[in-house]
């Protein structure tokens, strides 16, 4: 290729970069077209429009771009990072982290794909790899802003608020002028219970911007979170008309929609985000709406109506977030294959009575049980952890595969750590509740590592249960519950699993029935104190009673005296439920 030829393609290409940085893509590629159109075989053109690909939409064209790229120099760190980012999108995670793993090698002072690959660890559930790729990214870059707030995020699921806090702080520290870390430290203390503390950082925002209408209600969130709902209202209540023109900001209508039933103000939360949904909401926000005004009209009585709003919120849900019914069939098949008997399945050196697993189907009444049992005072509730799927990804495997190669040695190691953050936590607790409801796929791995720990395994309606997951707005990655097919589907499965446990698990499992908790809460309270090893105390028939704090989806129910009226719900929607009912084996 002659110079003036190559000089004119190198400015086309800079012209397309910069277009691209700018943000205007169809001006980037079009002009990275024009040069493949002249050099089909131009490296850098196809390394720039494969990234754009990747970044932006269609990541199925970038991996067919990028790997023109490799094939002809598989040693381009970039170029094998933004594969990986390719992949990652494309929904192969262990391809994508392979990838990250490469560009890394090639270039071990390189950030960027240690801190891709802790993203892709992440969704794949290895917590623990992924903080370790982080923290190796802020190894080589201690400034690293993404690096750090990834590990603060990383720190918290795995329950070390202490580390994530740090992180926060850093980033804090680095850029004082930035809004989002106070947000996440905020974030991090309504997680953990410190209310106070969080409604200081959204007093301090809003002394420094009083327009900022997120701290606003933030703050209102946390006030009614700490009982004092005429204070949140008096906070909102100015900001609940338009001002100058503008709508109502979409969370100040979603934290009113939360107080207003506290406040009697239903009608008018109703009215408001009604005429919110109206409009042209981004998704994000039309979902929160959604479900809260699905929740409201719940409350009213109005069922179509909260069952079309619920229905549309998870309708754009789902859009975002498929499932895959295939892949968790399969997923279902190896842990039954793997753990057909625990014969010949090595076990960790610990006898440890400490651990007691609250397991179930989200939303079965799991928050309720773990508070009626934290209320006594020889049992601390330390909530919903991540850490049983975070260790059986480091373990050999991965789990459940790798259930027979699992060896006493690295058993004992993950059960010691284990041990290590629950007496962390409860301090000179007798038992402690690990109350994440998904670990249910995790209990051939719990009974291999703890050979003395307790299950209780909460059950209650299947239609109820299911219409509760699907009304409910979670916060992690519940991709089955936006389908009313799919969640049904995933409970028969769920039921298949716990059928298989109770016949080979050599853990004991006591069963505790919803309905019949919430109807006579005395005889299952004892039963379960007794099952845990524990001597009685009246305590436990005081859970609302319980000061500690409850940070998941049923924080403000549990505040309530044991009540009746979730039984039979499902009935008020029974003629949507079709699909969830075929799929259930009920219609």
């Amino acid at each position: 290729m002659n110079r003036p030829a190559s000089h004119a393609i190198d400015q086309l290409l800079q012209q397309g970069l910069a277009a691209h940085q700018g943000g205007d893509l169809v001006t980037a590629e079009r002009i990275y077209q024009q040069v493949l159109a002249q050099q089909p075989k131009h490296g850098q053109a196809l390394y720039l429009l494969g990234a754009m690909y990747a970044q932006h939409g269609d990541p199925n064209t970038a991996i067919q771009l990028l790997t023109k790229v490799l094939k002809v120099a598989p040693k381009n760190v970039a170029a094998q990072d933004v594969m990986g980012v390719a992949l990652r999108r494309d929904g192969q995670l262990e391809k994508a982290a392979d990838c990250h793993r490469r560009a890394s090698q090639l270039n071990p002072k390189a950030p960027a794909p240690l801190n891709n690959l802790g993203v892709v660890l992440q969704e794949l559930g290895d917590l623990a790899g992924a903080s370790d790729a982080y923290q190796r990214a802020l190894a080589i870059q201690p400034d690293n802003l993404l690096a750090q707030s990834n590990l603060a995020t990383i720190r918290a699921r795995l329950g070390d608020k202490d580390g994530a806090e740090a992180c926060l702080k850093r980033i804090l520290e680095l850029t004082p002028e930035q809004i989002a870390p106070r947000y996440n430290l905020a974030s991090l203390w309504i997680g953990v219970g410190r209310f106070e503390e969080a409604a200081e950082i959204y007093r301090q925002l809003l002394a420094e911007h009083p327009d900022e209408m997120d701290a606003l209600a933030g703050l209102a969130d946390v006030l009614q979170r700490q009982g004092q709902k005429e204070a949140a209202y008096e906070l909102l209540a100015p900001m609940l008309t338009p001002q100058d023109g503008a709508p109502v900001h979409p969370r100040v209508a979603a934290t009113f929609a939360d107080l207003a039933p506290k406040v009697k103000q239903e009608a008018k939360a109703v009215t408001l985000l009604s005429g919110l949904l109206a409009g042209n909401l981004p998704d994000g926000d039309a979902v929160q709406l959604g479900f809260s005004l699905g929740r409201l009209q719940d409350k009213l009585g109005q069922y179509d109506d909260a069952f079309r709003h619920y229905h549309d919120a998870n309708r754009r849900v789902a859009r975002s977030m498929p499932f895959a019914p295939e892949v968790h069939d399969q997923q279902l098949q190896t842990l039954l294959r793997n753990f057909a008997s625990f014969d010949g399945l090595q076990t960790a050196d610990n006898d440890s009575e400490v651990p007691l697993f609250i397991v179930g189907m989200p939303r079965s009444g799991t928050s309720l049980v773990e508070q009626i049992l934290s209320a006594h005072p020889h049992l601390h509730g330390a909530g919903e952890l991540n850490l049983i799927s975070s260790l059986a990804a480091t373990l050999p495997g991965p789990y459940p595969d790798g259930a027979k190669r699992l060896k006493r040695p690295a058993l004992s190691k993950a059960a010691n750590e284990y041990i290590g953050f629950l007496t962390g936590q409860g301090g000179d607790a007798l038992r402690v509740t690990d109350k994440l409801p998904h670990n249910f796929f995790y209990l051939g791995l719990i009974a291999l590592l703890f050979p003395r720990a307790r299950v209780i395994h909460c059950l209650r309606d299947p239609v109820d249960t299911c219409l509760s997951c699907y009304f409910q707005m979670f916060s992690g990655t519940h991709d089955y519950c936006y389908d009313l097919a799919h969640l049904g589907g995933y409970y028969r499965q769920y039921e298949q699993i716990m059928a298989h446990w109770k016949a080979v698990l050599p853990l004991p499992i006591l069963e505790v029935q919803y309905e019949q908790l919430v109807a006579d809460p005395e005889p299952l309270s004892r039963e379960m104190i007794e099952f845990v090893g524990l001597e009685w105390d009246d305590a436990c028939l005081r859970p609302h009673e319980n000061k500690r704090q409850v940070t998941t989806a049923s924080f403000d129910q549990v505040r309530q005296p044991i009540y009746q009226k979730s039984a039979g719900r499902w009935r008020h929607y029974e003629r949507h439920l079709g699909p969830l009912l075929k799929a259930l084996g009920q219609g």
